[in-house]
């Protein structure tokens, strides 16, 4: 015997078979506990607002349903990405001055610099 069959795929029409023939089976005192059971599990869920996401989504509706909070979050964001974004070109831009004024001050430029193209 192989220890370690190969495993069949699932066949979803054959699954659902088994569980409407395995629930017919049960008497009715287990299916009534099972209902019970699910509608306590469904009073005890909190209904919760949707979660506020930086996506369009597919509705053009999405603009309007977010609160005054969301919007100020997602505000503060974009000017903190802008605000990186600006120092990191401020950075490069003084990196690049700066090799500049080394390599002018220790003649170390290539010939190209000084030739207009």
């Amino acid at each position: 015997m192989n220890p370690n069959p190969k495993p069949q795929p699932i066949d979803p029409e054959r699954v659902a078979a088994l569980l409407t023939q395995a629930s017919e089976e049960l008497d009715g005192a287990t299916v009534a506990a099972l209902k019970r059971a699910r509608e306590a599990a469904l009073e005890r869920q909190l209904l919760r607002k949707p979660v506020f996401a930086l996506s369009m989504g597919h509705h053009t509706h999405w603009l309007a349903s977010h609160s005054v909070p969301q919007w100020a979050a997602a505000s503060i964001l974009c000017m903190a990405v802008l605000a990186g974004l600006a120092g990191y070109w401020h950075y490069e831009a003084e990196h690049d001055i700066s090799q500049t004024d080394v390599a002018l001050l220790t003649d170390d430029l290539p010939l190209e610099i000084f030739v207009d193209h």
